[in-house]
């Protein structure tokens, strides 16, 4: 077995200044660099403790699959509060897939959203 720990996410965007500026005021992530690579814009965030490379993807790049999908669903970002953090986003525009409802699983509340190029976003509350 090898040591691994998780290291980034990676988000191709239609527009990277978009999405980054998306992560910053939604959910307060930290630009930490802005590179080129390979000739497009790469924007370097940290979010919860996670980096998050968001790059500009190529012109015929395919969209995000519909849910339910195979692979890579959904993010899951952990929220303290998340009637605190639906009613922030409804505040800036944001729209929700799904509102605030609780799990099948006791002390658990979950909502989706959709990012900026269609990724799935879930925010969750554990109160346990």
């Amino acid at each position: 077995m090898i040591a691994a720990k998780f290291d980034h996410l990676h988000i191709k965007s239609r527009a990277c200044e978009v999405s980054a500026e998306f992560y910053r005021t939604a959910f307060g992530a930290d630009v930490l660099s802005t590179t080129e690579v390979d000739g497009k814009t790469r924007i370097v965030l940290e979010l919860g403790g996670i980096r998050l490379f968001i790059e500009d993807a190529s012109g015929n790049a395919s969209s995000a699959p519909t849910i339910p999908a195979r692979g890579l669903e959904h993010i899951g970002l952990q929220v303290s509060d998340l009637d605190e953090a639906v009613s922030h986003l409804t505040s800036i525009g944001i729209e929700f897939a799904i509102g605030p409802r609780n799990s099948a699983r006791p002390g658990v509340r979950m909502a989706f959203l959709h990012g900026p190029d269609g990724e799935y976003i879930e925010l969750i509350e554990r109160s346990s």
